[in-house]
């Protein structure tokens, strides 16, 4: 890179319109995206000169230019080749300044003719370009994850047409698990500020709603990207009611780290629909549980019946085991609603250590007991046993 450096600025054949260096800059490039050897830590190294918006624009290009991610190699990538590339496109995905109009940080652009060419606006259409054709590989389930985790801040702000990612954000939302949760970020981005319509968001948000949530890796981004995704008070009330319900029955059989999320999630959805207050409220409720409308297996949120049914799974969990649920639960029925929301940060990154740990605290009241001290293991002084044995303690 020192000799790209000295080119950029001492170029062999004076140029005024073009004095990088990419024939240099592509050799580096081929040795990094090597097929065969695992060359991750030194593309690590190299970060230092991604540092500089010429050498990362002129390496977005080369990347396009010379195919590096379409034709061949998306039929004969290999494990270490999408290593490979993936280090070195998650160092490239830095957000930009959107108030300038120029690349400013030169490493060895040296003309001003050149210069007034490297555009934030051309810098962005070649990352677009590489990053349509990166995702056209056939992913690994580790690699989806990873680029799932960085989709919202390091790649949506930097795509000139967010939207085109839209197809690939609901293909992933849609397979299930894992993907589908860090799927949700991406999509939250493109609905919030990018207007995209998905008809079917709220009936596969609903889907996602399981007992197996509570046990996944992504549970806290999970809950809070929800909670924002039901803030609208414009939701139907029998879709918010088949939401409830639903988390309602999975508090029977999550752990309670998962029942004090779910009833400070329950009660700011009724704080945003009053309509919903009919579950705790309702004049005739469900006099057998087998009689209950509400149908858990259904998918379709508005075919599960949830506004005719009644909370009883929380009422049950009055009497919980576990003092602090009961609490909770009891506040939620029993107490008038609160003017203000719960803050669902307090609650979703709690563990069921955290809950050991607050309880092992706390300080035992001493209740007074008629009791002495024994002094040995039989009767008193004057027991027989103890003339033959002796049994103190």
């Amino acid at each position: 890179m020192r000799y790209v450096a000295v080119e950029g600025r001492q170029p062999l054949v004076p140029d005024d319109s073009a004095t990088f260096p990419t024939g240099l800059l592509n050799k580096v490039l081929r040795q990094l995206l090597s097929d065969d050897a695992d060359t991750r830590e030194l593309v690590v190294r190299f970060q230092q000169y991604l540092e500089y918006d010429d050498v990362k624009h002129h390496l977005l290009r080369l990347l396009n230019d010379h195919h590096y991610l379409t034709g061949q190699k998306q039929k004969t990538g290999s494990d270490i080749y999408m290593n490979n590339v993936w280090t070195l496109l998650k160092l490239l995905s830095t957000p930009l300044d959107s108030k300038e109009e120029l690349l400013q940080n030169m490493y060895a652009e040296n003309s001003d003719k050149a210069r007034s060419k490297l555009t934030v606006k051309e810098h962005r259409r070649s990352f677009s370009k590489v990053w349509l054709d990166f995702l056209n590989f056939k992913l690994s389930t580790k690699l989806y994850k990873q680029i799932l985790l960085i989709m919202h801040e390091k790649i949506l702000p930097n795509m000139t047409q967010p939207l085109m990612l839209s197809d690939f954000l609901t293909t992933s939302y849609n397979i299930g698990g894992a993907i589908s949760l860090l799927a949700l970020n991406g999509l939250f981005v493109l609905i919030n500020k990018h207007n995209l319509e998905y008809p079917d968001f709220y009936r596969k948000l609903y889907a996602l709603f399981d007992a197996d949530v509570f046990y996944a890796k992504y549970r806290a981004r999970f809950f809070y990207l929800a909670d924002i995704f039901l803030s609208s008070t414009h939701l139907p009330a029998y879709l918010v009611a088949a939401f409830i319900k639903r988390l309602a029955r999975l508090a029977l059989v999550v752990p309670p780290v998962g029942v004090l999320v779910i009833v400070p999630f329950v009660g700011n959805l009724m704080i945003r629909h009053p309509a919903c207050k009919v579950l705790i409220h309702r004049p005739d409720p469900v006099p057998d549980i087998s009689e209950d409308p509400f149908q858990m297996e259904e998918t379709d949120p508005v075919k599960a019946h949830a506004i005719d049914s009644s909370l009883w799974e929380l009422k049950s969990l009055t009497s919980h085991w576990y003092p602090g649920v009961a609490t909770a639960v009891k506040n939620l029925l029993e107490k008038l609603l609160p003017t203000e929301e719960w803050n669902i940060v307090n609650y979703i990154e709690n563990t069921t250590q955290d809950l050991m740990e607050k309880e092992s605290k706390k300080k035992m009241r001493e209740v007074p007991m008629a009791y002495s001290h024994p002094s040995g293991l039989f009767g008193g002084k004057d027991c027989k046993i103890s003339e033959f044995w002796d049994a103190s303690l």
